[in-house]
């Protein structure tokens, strides 16, 4: 059975970002009005990039055509897809928990991405992954102006994106 759309990121009728397909490469998330927000997803495995998520129009740097998904199972928290290419199988879920015993869990406005890779070939491989959640994510109206801010924590570099005005350190795009 094929669900009419994949949950990835559902916590509140305000953050709620579905899959229009059951194929996580080759399509954007939206909004459940219908309104795109993306996330990509790319993994380098021995030197070549392959796009596991969304829909990327790369043109700095050739990306492969992607992996290829081989499964997806959907519970009513997570949804897990597994993809392979170049050796590797990439194992993708994304888990919005709903814990009755965990107020703390529950009382958070956030959903869990989580990826573990390894060797469907067993061969050894070099895999690092690149995810990008757009700024679509940050405003209702994809035309406001949003501010960015960056921060690295033991080798993890992420960023941080608001509405315009709400970001005092950081730059405006």
């Amino acid at each position: 059975m094929r669900p009419p759309a994949t949950p990835l990121a559902v916590r509140s009728p305000y953050l709620s970002t579905w899959l229009a397909s059951d194929s996580l490469p080759g399509t954007w998330p939206s909004f459940w009005t219908g309104r795109t927000t993306a996330m990509t997803g790319i993994v380098r495995i021995d030197g070549v990039p392959y796009v596991f998520m969304g829909a990327p129009a790369v043109d700095a740097a050739p990306v492969s055509q992607g992996m290829s998904q081989i499964s997806l199972v959907t519970t009513a928290t997570r949804s897990t897809f597994t993809l392979t290419g170049g050796g590797v199988e990439l194992v993708v879920t994304f888990l919005s928990p709903i814990e009755p015993g965990d107020l703390r869990r529950q009382s958070a406005p956030l959903s869990y991405l989580s990826m573990r890779a390894s060797s469907a070939d067993g061969k050894a491989h070099a895999v690092s992954v690149y995810i990008d959640v757009s700024a679509e994510w940050a405003h209702g109206d994809s035309g406001t102006k949003v501010g960015w801010a960056s921060a690295s924590t033991s080798g993890v570099r992420s960023l941080t994106v608001t509405p315009s005005g709400s970001v005092s350190a950081g730059r405006e795009r």
